[in-house]
């Protein structure tokens, strides 16, 4: 019997799938496809622990794969790879293929290797306590009288704390803050802040680094990107070091601010409820303390960690 984690590639270039079915071989079974339909059909009829798409493929785009994956098998960890610097496809990928990791062509192969490793690990821990990183909604509903996690927004724009006024469910607390230090301050201090509404940059600086120090120390805080950005490199570092949970570009959609804010808040009774699910929401654990973060930051994020990031 074969115990090894199970890998499935989809691509339309068949050397590209037997190149990384070289680099895959030794340390999982692997499955592949040109084909998006028969990746579908394929986690359907067999447990897929981790599933790597190209995006742009002639009969269906990686990101639809892997949409349509998520609603099959919510347990395969899902990550895109593309040779372009497609904007529309890192933000679609984080709205509706929510994947795990964001991969460029030409691939490292260390990289892509841990990258694989560690969805398989996540898959794995999921399967082994039978619970699984996404459900239907109504499976998450809240229970009795819980409440709806608190949201903090961390925006200097007042446009996007008006609009979330209009959209945050009734009782749902609602905090604001426009510096940094504050708003880390406030997390360590409140533990019922579930959901983190920002933008990529505060007092015209770039927050990405204290983004993804706050999820390694917070894996249960979901964060929606509000943001004029569209810088790709900026995106895909944030989908695969920061875990972001949604990003909306600037200005905002009512709509799909509700809708985001409501998903966030169904994920976040999950892990909640599911502390092994965690895992599918934390990001890689950083080799040492970033340079970039004050020690006043610094300390904030400690004592999330030793809290537990549960809120």
């Amino acid at each position: 019997m074969n115990d090894k984690p199970t890998v499935l590639l989809v691509d339309d270039e068949e050397r590209v799938l037997r190149s990384l079915s070289l680099l895959f071989r030794p340390h999982f079974q692997v499955l592949t496809t040109t084909n998006g339909y028969e990746a579908e059909r394929l986690v359907r009829e067999r447990r897929v622990h981790v599933i790597v798409s190209d995006q742009r493929m002639p009969i269906m785009e990686g990101i639809e794969v892997l949409r349509r994956v998520r609603r099959a098998s919510p347990h395969t960890q899902r990550l895109l790879l593309t040779g372009y610097a497609d904007l529309q496809a890192v933000i679609d990928s984080i709205n509706d293929g929510e994947v795990f990791r964001y991969l460029n062509k030409p691939w490292q192969m260390h990289e892509m290797l841990h990258a694989v490793r560690r969805a398989a690990d996540i898959a794995l821990s999921l399967e082994a306590t039978e619970a699984a990183p996404e459900v239907e909604p109504a499976a998450v509903a809240p229970v009795g009288d819980e409440p709806e996690p608190a949201v903090l927004v961390l925006d200097e724009n007042p446009e996007t704390l008006a609009l979330l006024r209009t959209v945050v469910a009734p009782g749902q607390a609602l905090h604001h803050r426009t510096d940094l230090d504050q708003a880390f301050a406030l997390l360590a201090d409140q533990e019922d802040i579930g959901i983190l509404v920002c933008d990529v940059r505060l007092g015209g600086a770039d927050i990405s680094a204290a983004i993804q120090a706050l999820k390694r120390a917070h894996p249960a805080l979901l964060t929606i990107l509000v943001s004029p950005v569209r810088d790709v490199e900026i995106l895909g570092r944030l989908i695969n070091r920061g875990q972001i949970y949604r990003f909306l570009p600037k200005p905002v959609r009512r709509a799909m601010l509700k809708m985001s804010l409501e998903a966030a808040a169904r994920r976040h009774r999950l892990l909640r409820h599911h502390p092994e699910a965690r895992a599918a929401s934390a990001p890689d654990p950083a080799p040492e303390r970033d340079p970039g973060l004050s020690r006043r930051l610094f300390g904030y994020l400690e004592r999330l960690r030793q809290r537990g990031g549960v809120s």
